[in-house]
């Protein structure tokens, strides 16, 4: 019988005899020289093994057993979804898995809540650690974790300089947002082009829309 997990020393293996003079011995490697009426030997390691098998009157035959073990249950990252605006919970990790036993099943828990086949994980908030625990078949298990980038609070608040010329609007628009974030914001104006300069002059009387744009994706509309 293999092994269940890579690594583990749970495999056994059985030797049935035939021929020579009942009852046998058996001895396996690398104590050859200990031998047992018991013909199962338990607990082994995956490798190679030699057996020898001795009848009553010392007749012996010798022979090699192979323990196989599955590979090593693996887990890797395949995409990962970056949450955006705060409050929005929309990151994901995508995961494969490969070796072990299939079928697999994860879990964000490490003792609850496993489900088959599932490798893709979503509504998940920016600037957290998830671990993601794998089991196949064989209740082998391995995790992988994952940091998300944090989310992005944009805060942004409009102010506007009203102002009259020949009878023309000049008014200016000033838009501020978070410090944090202030050096690689874009804004646009009206669905105009996206600029770094967050003042808009000219801007004609009436209502307007002033879109703030991070490079992560997150907008807000004002």
């Amino acid at each position: 019988t293999p092994a269940t997990c890579f690594g583990l020393t749970n495999a056994s293996a059985i030797i049935t005899a035939t021929g020579g003079t009942a009852p046998y011995q058996y001895a396996i490697s690398p104590d050859l020289t200990n031998f047992v009426s018991n013909n199962t030997f338990s607990n082994l390691a995956a490798g190679t093994y030699t057996v020898i098998v001795k009848d009553a009157i010392g007749c012996t035959y010798e022979l090699t057993v192979k323990v196989s073990e599955p590979s090593a249950l693996t887990a890797t990252v395949v995409t990962v979804f970056q949450d955006m605006c705060v409050g929005d919970s929309v990151g994901a990790i995508e995961v494969e898995i490969s070796g072990g036993t299939q079928p697999y099943s994860t879990s964000m828990s490490a003792n609850s809540n496993f489900v088959e086949n599932q490798f893709l994980f979503e509504n998940l908030t920016g600037g957290q650690t998830y671990t993601i625990y794998v089991k196949d078949a064989n209740n082998c298990q391995t995790s992988i974790s994952v940091t998300l980038d944090p989310f992005v609070d944009l805060k942004a608040e409009v102010a506007v300089d009203y102002g009259c010329l020949s009878n023309n609007s000049e008014n200016t628009v000033v838009v501020t947002v978070n410090p944090a974030v202030a050096g690689v914001v874009s804004y646009s104006l009206d669905g105009g082009p996206q600029q770094s300069a967050n003042t808009f002059s000219n801007v004609s009387n009436g209502s307007h829309i002033v879109v703030i744009t991070h490079p992560n994706g997150c907008t807000e509309q004002l």
